[in-house]
């Protein structure tokens, strides 16, 4: 149970607020543009994939990572975490949103 509080303790300090902000553009500008969803999809999922990219390397630069290690966890297993929880909470949303166009 600690491990996984570690874990979403990890995704809420450096992924939550990029994650959402973004998702919650995605949602919105798929919503506006409904009909253009072939050709919308893949720019927001590239789009998607670079900022949790870059979001990822800076924080895997920063090094701030002591309390998760004292936790047992690897610097490879909060990314892969970080990763999941990212995605799932996307597609969920974007799943919602497609219900309203």
């Amino acid at each position: 149970m600690v491990r996984i509080r570690g874990l979403l303790l990890y995704y809420r300090s450096f992924f939550l607020i990029p994650g959402l902000l973004l998702t919650t553009a995605a949602c919105g500008l798929y919503y506006k543009n409904a009909r253009y969803a072939d050709s919308i999809v893949p720019a927001i999922l590239t789009l998607k994939v670079i900022t949790f990219g870059l979001t990822a390397y800076l924080n895997w630069q920063r090094k701030e990572r002591y309390y998760f290690f004292n936790l047992g966890l690897s610097p490879v297993q909060l990314i892969v975490s970080a990763c999941l929880f990212e995605w799932l909470i996307f597609f969920t949303l974007f799943y919602i949103t497609s219900f309203f166009c």
